[in-house]
């Protein structure tokens, strides 16, 4: 991953999680957030299959834990105004970057 894929990666991120909080904010959000939470993942497993990133094995096994629990996060209701998806792609970056000094 190269750092403008990083940056760029923890954009689409903030972007997700501020839709849901303003979405919040105005009531529907607890109605509608579910639609963006599904849209998230796909948006997140297929951008990281095309970077080549396997999750099935054990070094990618944090980066599918750390999804696993934003999406956690993100369906309960009133809980996904909370940044579920900028802290998984921040850990992502993370375990990313750190894998590749060792």
């Amino acid at each position: 991953m190269s750092g403008v894929t990083a940056v760029m990666f923890i954009l689409v991120a903030l972007i997700f999680d501020g839709i849901q909080m303003f979405l919040t904010l105005i009531i529907i959000g607890v109605v509608l957030n579910w639609i963006i939470d599904v849209f998230a993942l796909l948006t997140f497993y297929v951008w990281m299959k095309n970077m080549g990133m396997s999750m099935y094995e054990s070094r990618g096994m944090r980066t599918l834990l750390s999804l696993l629990g934003a999406l956690g996060v993100e369906l309960l209701p009133l809980v996904n105004s909370l940044p579920g998806w900028t802290a998984f792609a921040a850990l992502t970056v993370i375990f990313e970057f750190s894998d590749k000094k060792i």
